[in-house]
Parts: C-alpha cells; sequence; structure tokens
C-alpha cells in the first residue's frame, strides 16, 4: 500500500536549521534519504554534511527565492517526497510552502507510525493544514486551498487558521496536535468507510459543508484568513 502525506505551510522554511529538523524526523521513522535532487530524476547522492548545498535558494539576493528539495531512499520503506519553499513573495501571490511524501509501506508496518510521522511533519511545517491517504485517494484531493478546504480523508490536519474561525467546528473526536488538529475518519487509511459519500459528508456538514471545495461557491463558501507574511516582502 502507498501512502501520501501533503502538508501546506507559510512558515519560512529556508533555514537550514529546518531541513535539518527534517532529516532527524524522517530517519527516527527509517527513512534514511539515500538520494537528493533539486529536479527530477532524483540521482545525486545524498551524504548528510552536505545538505546545505541541497537547501538553499535559487533566487536573487532581494528578489524571490526558491528551493526544490527532493528526496528518496528504499532501505528500510521505499519512499520519495519533496519539500518546496519560497520567500520574499509579492504581498498579493497566494502560494504555500509545504512537504509531499509518498511511502510503500510493507504490510506489517505499523499504523501508529504512520499518523504519528504525520503529527511530527504537521509540527515541524506549522502548517496550515495537511493530510494523509491512501495514494489512490490523493487524485481526489484537488482545488486550492484558499478557496477551500479540499476534502476529508484518513487523517486530517488543521492548523491556527481554521482553529481561530469560530464558525469551524472542530469535532469532539479530534486530537490536539502542536498548533492544531488532527482529524482521523477510521483507524486504518483502507478503511472501506472512507469511500462512503454519505459517511465522509455527514463528517463536513458537522464541520461545516461551506468550508469545504465542494461547496457551491455561489452559496459563499467560507475561508479562513492565511498570514502570508512570512513569505513576502516586507
Amino acid at each position: 500500500m502507498k501512502i501520501a502525506y501533503s502538508f501546506y505551510s507559510l512558515k519560512d522554511l529556508s533555514a537550514l536549521s529546518n531541513g535539518e529538523r527534517l532529516l532527524e524526523i524522517l530517519l527516527s521513522y527509517g527513512l534514511d534519504i539515500e538520494k537528493v535532487d533539486d529536479r527530477e530524476p532524483i540521482r545525486k547522492d545524498f551524504i548528510t554534511t552536505n545538505l546545505s548545498e541541497m537547501w538553499k535558494d535559487d533566487g536573487i539576493e532581494g528578489g524571490c527565492s526558491s528551493c526544490y528539495f527532493l528526496f528518496k531512499g528504499k532501505k528500510k520503506i521505499k519512499f520519495s517526497g519533496i519539500v518546496k519553499w519560497d520567500v520574499n513573495l509579492h504581498p498579493n501571490c497566494k502560494t504555500f510552502n509545504g512537504i509531499h511524501l509518498w511511502l510503500d509501506i510493507p504490510k506489517k508496518y505499523s499504523i501508529n507510525e504512520l499518523v504519528l510521522l504525520g503529527d511530527d511533519i504537521f509540527v515541524w511545517s506549522e502548517a496550515v493544514y495537511g493530510y494523509i491517504t491512501e495514494d489512490s485517494k490523493d487524485n481526489n484531493m484537488g482545488g486550492d486551498v484558499y478557496e477551500g478546504i479540499p476534502g476529508l480523508v484518513w487523517v486530517n490536519y488543521f492548523g491556527i487558521p481554521y482553529k481561530a474561525e469560530s464558525e469551524f467546528h472542530i469535532l469532539g473526536d479530534h486530537k490536539s496536535v502542536g498548533h492544531g488538529v488532527r482529524l482521523m475518519l477510521s483507524e486504518t487509511p483502507n478503511d472501506e468507510m472512507l469511500s462512503d459519500s454519505n459517511f465522509v459528508e455527514s463528517i463536513k456538514n458537522k464541520i461545516g459543508a461551506e468550508w469545504f471545495w465542494s461547496y457551491p461557491r455561489k452559496y459563499n463558501r467560507k475561508k479562513p484568513t492565511f498570514d502570508r507574511t512570512a513569505i513576502t516582502k516586507r
């Protein structure tokens, strides 16, 4: 089974210390990076001491800077991922920094570890939104996060912008994680009820259907206020 992680952040991730902390998190779950690059194909041998050569921007001094850190490995678990960050953007630019990660997990891999990995990445990235899902369901998570929550999947994370909204109803069975909350819809990522549209819609309605991308725009879809000051021009 392949598991997909996606986290959307407005934190400035450009400091090398952020890359070092991410490596610590990945390694603690047996994700040992072997190859890195700033574009496909990922083919450069990775040595921890050379992280600073990859965790850098390709912009110009005083201008917009961006970085793509692509990585993969397969010693314990086959995985790949990408961290993307921008800084010094125009104030009107609507984008996110963040991380996307894909794991090919063995049958006996701990479900709890999958969730805890998500928790750690959510906290590390200070994400405003994120999720964990079976990869086959990731294609259903379309839409612009600025315009609405893409959907609900196995594990869902909501950060400060959502917590700050009094009309965003966080369900009673959520768990507080760092700066936000985690909402799990089932015990496992391939539970059949995750494919039950009636079940998923019932959870959306409890949260507030108007917060989701699927809610018709003409009926005043609700959107939180996203603070982009950390990645835009001062």
